[in-house]
């Protein structure tokens, strides 16, 4: 699929022509430059041949088009590939559904939240995230700033859905669990003695990199909603917020780590790496073909090539990652987001000998 701004459809337009007579295909025409000045779709301007079997015969073996009398629609323009003139610009209709619509598809279908993120994308300099970023093996302050957003998702708008309000509580179910205190255990012991957490709580990217130490995946099973758009699959992730350290040997072994507050908050990414279907899409609306959802699910990084048609919305191209990576490689614009929400504070007691 010819992504936005890319070529026409097939059909595409020509300028006319003057100063010759034969059908700009012919032979005996030349298969001219001429001097296309008139703007007009392809259908709309005659040739001056009487058939197409004349046509065929000026193209195979010559001849003059001089006394062609009777004229025909122009069965394509191809001299228009060759035009001469420098400011011809067909008509904004005319182009192909492409990648740079579909916030405006969002908008309509009221997923504000997915239109926002891929408008930002779509506005940062080309940029593709590393699969260290991605995977969080690197710190989020390694990556660029211009590229990690912390204010576009809050976890009020998140909890009003019902998966997010799920996997919520599923984590504060876990958050005493043996997994949680071996990885608070790790944490405390790097910590200095008879340290506390700061007076000014720290910001949401630096509070993940040191301290996130318990998660909960947030899946879509079919549901079509903004947060499916926005985000798709990400997590929910618990750090200490309020904390002290009391060692009173003053080593690292010994003593007890308090927290009283711990700060749950979303991590994902918005990036196109690897292989992945993202529906079917035209200026209508959207959908997805069960085939090509199956599939997904089936094998992992798979893509959809394939158009399809809806009774309601017609014919629907398919998008997918690639189709991103491709506009971003030929636009120079495109850069994969790192995404944090802000912080929900949630009381707790937790004592944990160190």
């Amino acid at each position: 699929m010819a992504g936005y701004g890319g070529k026409s459809g097939s059909a595409g337009f020509w300028q006319g022509w003057n100063n010759q007579s034969c059908h700009p295909d012919a032979p005996a025409g030349g298969g001219g430059l001429g001097r296309f000045r008139i703007p007009g779709s392809l259908d709309a301007w005659p040739s001056p041949v009487t058939d197409y079997a004349a046509l065929t015969q000026l193209r195979t073996i010559g001849g003059s088009c001089a006394e062609a009398t009777t004229i025909l629609p122009h069965p394509s323009a191809p001299a228009a590939r060759q035009t001469s003139v420098d400011n011809i610009q067909p008509p904004a209709a005319s182009a192909a559904f492409g990648i740079q619509d579909i916030p405006y598809v969002m908008r309509g279908l009221g997923w504000t939240k997915s239109a926002a993120v891929m408008d930002k994308w779509f506005a940062g300099a080309a940029r593709e995230m590393s699969e260290e970023e991605k995977t969080g093996k690197l710190p989020a302050s390694a990556v660029p700033s211009a590229y990690v957003d912390t204010t576009l998702f809050t976890m009020a708008w998140l909890l009003g859905f019902q998966r997010v309000a799920k996997a919520y509580s599923q984590l504060k179910k876990i958050l005493k669990s043996a997994n949680a205190l071996n990885e608070l255990t790790k944490i405390a012991r790097a910590l200095p003695s008879d340290s506390a957490s700061p007076v000014t709580p720290l910001d949401v990217l630096a509070l993940h990199s040191r301290f996130q130490f318990q998660l909960v995946q947030v899946g879509y099973d079919g549901e079509m909603d903004d947060l499916y758009g926005s985000l798709g699959r990400f997590a929910l992730y618990a750090a200490p917020l309020e904390w002290r350290v009391d060692r009173p040997n003053k080593g690292r072994a010994g003593g007890v780590f308090e927290i009283s507050k711990i700060g749950i908050y979303m991590r994902d990414t918005f990036d196109f790496r690897n292989a992945q279907y993202l529906g079917h899409w035209n200026r209508q609306g959207m959908g997805i073909v069960l085939a090509a959802g199956l599939a997904g699910r089936l094998v992992d990084e798979s893509e959809w090539q394939l158009d399809a048609w809806s009774p309601t919305l017609g014919m629907m191209a398919p998008i997918n990652n690639s189709d991103f990576r491709a506009w971003r490689t030929r636009h120079g614009k495109g850069g994969d987001l790192l995404i944090f929400s802000d912080i929900v504070v949630e009381s707790i007691q937790l004592s944990i000998p160190i």
